[in-house]
């Protein structure tokens, strides 16, 4: 039996998507990148990354891949990574 209050895995990726809409304007924690990647139906979710110099979107699953290649680069650095608006969402 399954606690009403546990979530089945294949669905944190969305909720946590949703709540970082809803609680910090869509703005992800290194946590929530990991989960949102983790999940098979949320880890292809393109993810928009903001650097110094720039941005790029990627999907969530390759996300953490991409930062550590700005951070390495010691050119750049990484600001923050959001949840990316798609026309539905408007």
């Amino acid at each position: 039996m399954t606690h009403r209050y546990s979530v089945p895995d294949a669905t944190k990726g969305r909720l946590t998507m949703q709540r970082a809409s809803r609680e910090r304007g869509g703005f992800l924690t290194e946590c929530d990148v990991k989960v949102i990647a983790n999940d098979p139906t949320t880890r292809l979710q393109m993810l928009l990354v903001r650097c110094g110099s720039g941005r790029f979107m990627a999907p969530a699953q390759d996300v953490q891949h991409f930062i550590s290649i700005v951070d390495g680069s010691g050119e750049d650095y990484v600001r923050d990574v959001s949840v990316a608006q798609t026309r539905d969402e408007r």
